[in-house]
């Protein structure tokens, strides 16, 4: 069998209705203006080769035309301009075009419950396991057999008295099928047979424009009384139609890692409508139905945490990952800054000032240490002037901040370690002292 996806250019026509609450859509085979490309998907299961290209074969069942328009629901939202399950099927009309088969039959359509067309609306579907396929080589697929009763629902079954008349227009009534599509949001398409083995053939959608298959469906409101809600991440505590005026509890899905809740925004179809939000920064709330459906959103702001820089600059509200420049306070001549005490993980450099913090998800608090110095030039922090604190002078020699080895061998707090801080040293030598 050759498994092909047969494309029809499907013209979608729409047609308004004079009130704003009543909003209709008519998908019809061609028009003149106002249309939208669309794009049938068909082909044919079969037990046997298959040699026909333009037609859809159906013969018992052991030859059953699978047909969809995949993309069905998104056309009629497109137009609509809300979701499927917020109209209603008023009629919807599937008509094939007679090619040729002599034998007058009665024709069955269910609507198929799995997916036999399994990629994109309008795209090839040649590599489809269906029943048995020789493609070009002859070589049948022995996996994936197509049933009848177990891949369709036969509940609703639409059937027709086949007129055999060359190009004759065939047209079944599939309101309850589609309609169980819209209530369901499951569109697997149409199968076609014969019960009782003869064979006939339509035009597939490879045909040309007029003999191709076409499927009019006209959709409506729910009800005139009764409105659409939608919650976006989150959920509504009752129907998803509401009448105005309604109070609805809505309730914001838990937040994600890192972030929290913002708060509530909306918009109606048609717009301009106005609502009440309880309270729109409340995760729990309720709304108050207008006469219009409703978009509610709950949105979502990154986490913020409180970082306090003591005996610094820096202090203040970020979010995690945010790098912060902190820096100390003005010291006087003799003072000098150690370290970075308190929550350090993150900061770039404990021992320099300015220096970058990466901020944490949590609360933190970083002080600067600053010595007061008592004795000036006691490097190491040991109470001794001594030969100790002579080599960290030397070591550093001529360094300015950041590059310094050790912060301290700046006795004198300036920046750099120059003669000031040796003789600072070299005066103080041998002299012991607290801090």
């Amino acid at each position: 069998m050759k498994i092909r996806t047969l494309a029809l250019m499907l013209a979608v026509l729409v047609a308004l209705s004079a009130t704003a609450d009543a909003v209709s859509i008519t998908l019809a085979p061609y028009a003149d203006t106002g249309i939208t490309v669309a794009a049938w998907d068909d082909t044919v299961l079969t037990t046997t080769d298959l040699s026909t290209s333009t037609m859809l074969d159906f013969t018992g069942t052991t030859k059953v035309a699978v047909i969809a328009i995949k993309d069905m629901f998104d056309i009629v939202e497109a137009h609509m301009g809300s979701p499927v399950a917020w109209h209603t099927v008023s009629s919807a009309t599937l008509t094939l075009v007679h090619a040729s088969g002599t034998i007058p039959s009665t024709v069955y359509v269910d609507r198929i419950t799995t997916d036999w067309l399994s990629q994109a609306a309008g795209t090839n579907e040649s590599n489809v396991n269906m029943m048995y396929s020789d493609i070009s080589t002859s070589t049948p697929w022995s996996t994936g057999v197509f049933d009848i009763a177990a891949d369709a629902d036969q509940s609703q079954q639409a059937t027709l008295v086949w007129n055999k008349s060359y190009r004759a227009r065939n047209s079944f009534d599939v309101t309850g099928i589609v309609r169980t599509m819209f209530d369901t949001g499951v569109n697997y398409g149409f199968a076609l047979y014969t019960p009782d083995g003869s064979r006939i053939r339509a035009f597939s959608s490879e045909a040309s424009v007029l003999k191709q298959p076409s499927l009019e469906i006209v959709v409506g409101p729910l009800s005139p009384s009764s409105w659409g809600l939608v919650v976006r991440n989150g959920t509504s505590d009752g129907d998803t139609f509401q009448f105005e005026g309604a109070v609805v509890p809505i309730s914001a899905d838990a937040a994600p890692s890192g972030v929290v809740f913002d708060q509530w925004t909306g918009e109606t179809h048609p717009e301009g409508r106005t609502f009440e939000i309880a309270d729109v920064y409340a995760p729990n709330t309720t709304i108050t139905m207008p006469a219009a459906d409703l978009y509610v959103t709950a949105t979502y702001s990154p986490m913020i945490y409180t970082l306090t820089v003591v005996s610094g600059s820096g202090s203040g509200s970020y979010t995690a990952g945010q790098v912060v420049d902190i820096g100390i306070d003005v010291i006087s001549h003799d003072s000098v800054f150690v370290r970075w005490m308190g929550d350090t993980d993150t900061i770039a450099d404990v021992y320099s000032y300015p220096t970058t913090l990466t901020m944490p998800a949590a609360d933190i608090s970083v002080t600067a240490r600053i010595k007061q110095l008592i004795i000036q030039g006691d490097a190491n922090d040991d109470n001794t002037i001594d030969i100790i604190d002579l080599n960290m002078i030397l070591i550093d020699w001529g360094k300015s901040h950041p590059n310094l080895t050790d912060p301290r061998s700046d006795a004198n707090g300036d920046g750099i370690v120059d003669i000031t801080d040796l003789n600072i040293v070299l005066i103080g030598w041998g002299n012991t002292g607290n801090y």
